[in-house]
């Protein structure tokens, strides 16, 4: 492994940019197929199962499936698979000689850029972890109001609760229109912020309304996710 590739979710990426292995070489032009949906791919199925059953036996990928429906049908392929979201391009040699190797230049590679699992997880403990563990210890956090937005009738709260002393342990509870539809525990905590027990997590049910959790906890939580629609 001379060469490591990858690219970000959307555009540049705040964390590849600050690993020094990676190097930002420009965007990819933003062709794709993660904007098709699959009710659409279910009807490119039902299509070539009656017209084209053959294709259908063959292992095939989301975009040689429709390449072969749009070749069939006379569209523009292009049009099709253009979704306009640029990819960040990343690339990493492991390797001082990497470039030269790959080229055939060298012959001989030595791996001497690629960081062994222990000293990465190790350096993420010791810049951001520990750190972040501190933080949430200083001020028993328990999330922040990541969204809003208005513009109906139906309103959509997440209240969110994180585990004092852990980094990724939390409780989102979900509410529409005031009424509790879902609960979700990420990670074992025995004691939340803002006063959360494991045993009044499990009791609270769905259907109760924000204002019965509340009461019930004896606080009101974070608003991390507000929206109306």
């Amino acid at each position: 492994l001379a060469l490591i590739t990858t690219t970000s979710i959307h555009g540049k990426s705040i964390q590849y940019d600050r690993l020094k292995q990676l190097k930002f070489i420009g965007y990819t032009k933003g062709f794709g197929t993660s904007h098709i949906s699959a009710s659409f791919m279910d009807k490119v199925r039902e299509y070539l199962k009656v017209n084209n059953p053959e294709v259908l036996t063959r292992k095939q990928s989301k975009w040689q499936l429709l390449k072969f429906v749009a070749q069939k049908l006379n569209i523009d392929s292009s049009q099709l698979f253009y979704h306009g979201d640029q990819r960040g391009i990343y690339y990493g040699w492991t390797g001082t000689n990497a470039n030269e190797f790959l080229l055939k230049t060298k012959m001989n590679f030595v791996q001497d850029k690629l960081q062994s699992v222990e000293s990465t997880a190790s350096f993420w403990k010791q810049r951001w972890a520990k750190q972040r563990a501190t933080h949430l210890n200083k001020i028993g956090s328990a999330g922040c109001n990541f969204s809003e937005a208005s513009s109906g009738n139906t309103s959509v709260i997440i209240v969110q609760f994180t585990a004092v002393g852990t980094i990724f342990d939390n409780a989102d509870l979900t509410f529409i229109n005031g009424k509790l539809v879902t609960k979700t525990e990420i990670g074992y905590f025995l004691t939340i912020s803002n006063k959360i027990t494991l045993q009044q997590y499990s009791t609270i049910q769905i259907g109760w309304t924000r204002t019965q959790v509340t009461q019930f906890i004896g606080n009101t939580g974070s608003t991390a996710s507000e929206a109306s629609c």
